[in-house]
């Protein structure tokens, strides 16, 4: 499997490049690095929709972070966990069901971490157990495939501009810096 760091200019302008695994090639950036584009960290196991939605986010200038599985997903985020950092995402958009590692796991790890982190569960295989347990483990949304373009614009708008959100642009949001 891999990773890829989709509409990011030169690759590695902010610390976050990654290998073809999803390991930081050069370590975590500083916990305090402010971006200039909102950053969104995406699981899917599906390779069209993986596609689709990268090229949905980044026409909308978002810096995509796409993986194959959740698997793959916790190792990058372990990565930089383990070193006392978490790399900056405004925004997780992952699958329910995929191989090894499903969405609600990846949900339940980086809440675990970084609870103020809003994460989007998206299924084709919607019922309302797996609804209600996303809402109790915190997800922001809970989205139906096939995916609607206008509620997922809705989604990602709301999440980027919730109160509290630190602005670092116009309905963009940073993680609170780790103290």
């Amino acid at each position: 499997g891999r990773a890829s760091n989709v509409g990011n200019s030169g690759g590695a302008h902010d610390g976050l490049a990654t290998r073809t695994n999803g390991v930081p090639s050069n370590g975590p950036p500083a916990p305090e690095q402010v971006h200039d584009r909102p950053r969104v960290l995406l699981a899917e196991d599906e390779p069209l929709t993986r596609a689709l939605l990268q090229d949905w986010l980044t026409e909308r200038d978002f810096d995509v972070i796409a993986f194959e599985d959740g698997a793959q997903a916790r190792s990058f985020l372990s990565a930089f966990a383990e070193r006392g950092a978490w790399p900056v995402i405004d925004l997780v958009f992952t699958d329910l069901a995929m191989p090894e590692l499903g969405g609600m796991e990846l949900l339940r790890y980086i809440h675990s971490v970084r609870p103020q982190t809003p994460v989007v569960l998206m299924t084709a295989f919607a019922d309302l157990a797996s609804r209600a347990e996303a809402s109790e483990l915190g997800a922001a949304a809970y989205l139906e495939k096939p995916i609607d373009l206008e509620q997922l614009t809705a989604v990602t708008t709301a999440v980027l501009q919730a109160p509290g959100a630190r602005d670092c642009g116009p309905g963009w949001r940073q993680p609170a810096r780790e103290q």
